[in-house]
This record gives structure tokens, C-alpha cells and sequence, in this order.
């Protein structure tokens, strides 16, 4: 799904400018989110806790398994 389409989800009924600024608080949620486990990729990585690129995929699974277990 896209950011629109969740966007839809939250208020079915909305206006096409609301819809947008779900999106757009949708979008950046995403957006603060990928950043923040891309530091934390980057911070393992100088740590060199990461050998293969399996590992940085690794943390990011196990992050978005966190991230679903809070909604």
C-alpha cells in the first residue's frame, strides 16, 4: 500500500486536501522512521557489527517487527 492509500483507510470520506495532509504526515512518519534505522544500520556498521549485507537487512526486519508490534 501507499501512503495515499492508508491516507484513504484513516478517513474514507475526507476531502482530496485532507487526504493530502494525511499523506503528507504519513509520509513523513515514514520518512523520520527510515532515517532513524538507517543511523542505526550506520552505528552497527562502525561498531562492525555488520560483515555482510544480510545483517544490515536483519536489523531492519527486526525493527519493523517492533514497529508492528506497537500498533
Amino acid at each position: 500500500m501507499m501512503p495515499r492509500d492508508y491516507a484513504v483507510e484513516i478517513e474514507p470520506d475526507a476531502s482530496p486536501e485532507r487526504i493530502h495532509e494525511i499523506e503528507t504526515v504519513i509520509r513523513r512518519a515514514l520518512a523520520d522512521e527510515l532515517c532513524r534505522v538507517a543511523a542505526l544500520v550506520d552505528e552497527e556498521d562502525r561498531e562492525e557489527h555488520i560483515r555482510f549485507p544480510c545483517e544490515a537487512a536483519q536489523i531492519n526486519r527486526k525493527e519493523a517487527q517492533l514497529h508492528l508490534n506497537q500498533t
